[in-house]
């Protein structure tokens, strides 16, 4: 069973062993690594513009969608879009 785990791990191991022989790779991989914390405080100001976005949304289409039972209220058509407007106004 041990000469499976080592030959997993062996598998596992042929990425960074392949990183650190390319010069290049070695390059790319330190790059991202020095990006990382700026990425994450990008990462932070873009979630903090769409929760706003999101809020703003809530408060614009709240109650925007809805349904009434107009069967019963004997009005014109455009009297009626005229008049409920809101979910309360049925």
């Amino acid at each position: 069973m041990n000469i499976f785990r080592m030959m997993r791990m062996g598998r596992m191991m042929k990425p960074i062993r392949l990183i650190s022989r390319n010069e290049n790779l070695k390059l790319s991989i330190r790059a991202i690594f020095i990006s990382l914390p700026a990425i994450s405080s990008l990462l932070v100001i873009v979630l903090f513009i769409i929760c706003i976005f999101g809020i703003v949304a809530l408060n614009v289409l709240k109650q925007t969608s809805f349904y009434c039972d107009t069967s019963n209220i004997p009005l014109s058509p455009p009297d009626q879009e005229n008049l409920l407007k809101t979910l309360s106004d049925c």
